[in-house]
């Protein structure tokens, strides 16, 4: 369908897809059938200063129960913005004792999800992805170090300094997907050089066996490519930077004890879809920069630095007051969702955000110290998860604080209030085109 590459990209830009959104209107699914009747809370909005400004903004909002439990802030986030919003979500999670926060692991480091993932092909298939994930990690430090590392230790530390996010993931691959630990075996020869493998002792959890008992090693398959830090090349990265703007992985800094990433992974992903009949291809080769998609957003972004040469600006702060428009409408966010069929959205906010709920409550049960929790997630999940913090865990909606991510200085760009008013035009015939298409397969 046409409009879906332009769907694809507000969702990745709203934060609804892998690093997403809910429904406009006050319902949404729980997991037991019902359907959560709460009022909605806004998190998105844009804002106009009488011409001399427009802004996007995007709330912090706090939710407390009766009972005195913890206070909970659901933090919204776009995936690019300014500098300053940024410094301000640090600050603002600062505040926090712990903090959940929204990333797609890699494949196998995502831990079960209750009766959704715990067939025992389904644990096979987590488990061998994990192995390879740490054997890929293992061939970096390698690669870096000359050597395999002593023991995972050293592994979970040289991961870390690669990305913060890495030492939890290598964390959560050495739990196999029947919850035991996984087994590091290296073997040092006498030249200096060596050889490791990871091993998880199947169903069992005792050497050998056969069908689900049987034993899986990291040699099984080739070693998966394993994350790397966010460096802004991708399409999110690039149109930050061509906007004179942040990308969040870079601009947040993730290196905090009590953060926590609190997500599926890609393998859960994409087997929850395919259990739906849908795919997860379109989103995975979008963020890779290998879909059609892609390559037009890479081409309009070589548009932005040339035109910008020639116009002062214009190019880039006009699609600024374009994001501004598209993302603070959220009506315009359900109606790119309603581009894809019903499962997509089902997995990717959903069932995404039953992790952080089912990750909270655990949380609740187990620290009683903690004061002042914050969730960190993309602001298109934001309804969605209120709905099921006051339907799940009792928490009613209080007072928020809105931040600035995108805003355009109308005093000193070549945009007029006229130009705004016509990309608001533009948007609302846009989403009126979206919602008269239907998705097609």
């Amino acid at each position: 369908m046409k409009d879906r590459p332009v769907a694809l990209a507000l969702l990745l830009l709203a934060g609804v897809t892998a690093t997403q959104a809910a429904p406009a209107t006050a319902q949404s699914g729980t997991p037991d059938g019902g359907v959560a009747k709460s009022e909605p809370t806004p998190f998105l909005r844009v804002v106009s200063d009488e011409g001399r400004s427009v802004a996007l903004e995007i709330a912090a909002r706090n939710f407390r129960t009766q009972d005195g439990g913890p206070e909970i802030a659901l933090v919204g986030v776009a995936h690019i913005g300014e500098g300053a919003y940024y410094r301000a979500l640090q600050k603002l999670l600062a505040e926090c004792d712990v903090v959940l926060y929204e990333s797609v692991k890699p494949a196998g480091t995502g831990g079960p999800l209750p009766g959704r993932d715990d067939s025992d092909a389904d644990r096979i298939d987590r488990t061998r992805h994990a192995l390879a994930f740490l054997a890929g990690i293992a061939a970096v430090h390698r690669e870096e170090h000359g050597r395999y590392p002593d023991d995972v230790e050293a592994l979970r530390i040289g991961a870390a300094k690669r990305d913060a996010r890495l030492g939890n993931f290598v964390d959560g691959a050495m739990l196999d997907a029947w919850g035991r630990g996984v087994r590091y075996e290296v073997e040092w020869y006498s030249d200096g050089t060596g050889d490791c493998r990871f091993v998880s002792w199947g169903a069992d959890g005792r050497r050998g066996g056969e069908g689900a008992a049987a034993d899986l090693t990291s040699t099984e398959g080739a070693a998966a490519e394993p994350l790397t830090a966010g460096d802004g090349d991708g399409i999110q990265g690039q149109l930050a930077a061509a906007l004179g703007l942040r990308f969040q992985l870079t601009a947040l800094d993730y290196d905090q004890p009590d953060w926590h990433c609190s997500d599926m992974s890609i393998d859960q992903v994409q087997r929850e879809m395919a259990r739906r009949g849908a795919s997860f291809e379109i989103m995975e080769s979008t963020l890779a920069g290998s879909s059609i998609p892609a390559q037009i957003a890479k081409f309009l972004l070589g548009l932005v630095r040339v035109a910008d040469a020639f116009t002062n600006g214009a190019m880039s702060d006009t699609l600024k007051v374009l994001l501004i428009e598209m993302l603070g409408d959220e009506s315009m966010i359900n109606a790119s969702l309603a581009q894809f069929d019903e499962a997509f959205a089902e997995v990717i906010i959903n069932e995404r955000n039953q992790v952080v709920v089912d990750d909270l409550k655990r949380l609740l049960a187990t620290d009683r110290d903690i004061e002042r929790i914050g969730i960190l997630y993309g602001a298109g999940h934001m309804r969605d998860l209120s709905g099921r913090l006051v339907e799940q865990l009792g928490y009613e909606p209080g007072d928020a604080r809105w931040l600035s991510a995108i805003e355009v200085d109308l005093t000193t760009s070549p945009v007029t209030e006229r130009d705004v008013r016509r990309t608001r035009m533009m948007v609302r015939r846009m989403m009126g085109q979206m919602k008269a298409a239907r998705p097609s397969d």
